[in-house]
């Protein structure tokens, strides 16, 4: 008989946010759910599709703003 298991937190670890050469932006998310505070399973996933079309564009924009702060940087 299958068991329930009712998660009752989510813990997000890491956040990734690509561009693939043609220039669409690809946002990642690595997390735990939790029950009872012990991790019942890790999950990492592309989330790009769930999320708005405004924080779309603002992930794209801090992306593009920390490209070219480690460009100016390196130069």
């Amino acid at each position: 008989m299958p068991r329930t298991i009712t998660i009752d937190s989510v813990q997000v670890t890491h956040v990734r946010v690509d561009r693939d050469p043609g220039g669409q932006l690809h946002v990642y998310a690595e997390y735990h759910l939790k029950s009872a505070g012990q991790i019942v399973q890790t999950k990492f996933e592309e989330i790009t599709e769930r999320l708005s079309s405004q924080r779309r564009s603002s992930a794209l924009q801090v992306f593009d703003s920390v490209v070219q702060d480690l460009i100016a940087q390196l130069a």
